[in-house]
């Protein structure tokens, strides 16, 4: 898929670039989508698509894995897996973080999806306040 291996754990840490009218987004995924292409355009131009792979991401006690776009202007998005649409309309908010929760098959999501369920639905973090952007600021923000 790929011209450089992305089939192996990740566990650096994942800096986001968010503030203003930027925002990012965090799909959640399973085991065996890892490597997978999620792709995003902005509604209305699903020709102008660009992607991230889903990634083994190794934590302290489990191990999660995700799709991570950063540096996405506020608005309306497609998101797209296997070249099909999977969720439309997903907003992203400036200054904050948008997650999807993939983590259930398709068929086994459509079986059990009511006009209640949430589970395919975005929800929105939302950063209280901008991070430090001096080394001072930040050197304050790990002794508090």
């Amino acid at each position: 898929m790929t011209s450089e291996p992305v089939y192996r754990p990740h566990p650096e840490p994942v800096v986001l670039e968010i503030g203003g009218t930027i925002g990012a987004l965090i799909v959640h995924g399973r085991a065996d989508q890892i490597d997978v292409p999620v792709e995003i355009s902005p509604t209305g131009d699903d020709a102008a698509r660009s992607h991230q792979h889903i990634l083994e991401r190794p934590m302290p006690g489990h191990t999660a894995y995700a799709a991570v776009f950063d540096r996405i202007e506020q608005g309306s998005y497609t998101l797209w897996m296997h070249n099909e649409a999977r969720a439309r309309d997903v907003t992203i908010e400036g200054g904050s973080v948008t997650e999807l929760d993939w983590r259930a098959k398709l068929d086994d999501a459509a079986a059990a999806a009511s006009p209640g369920d949430q589970s395919d639905r975005p929800r929105i973090l939302r950063c209280p306040s901008p991070l430090p952007r001096t080394r001072t600021d930040r050197r304050q923000l790990r002794r508090s």
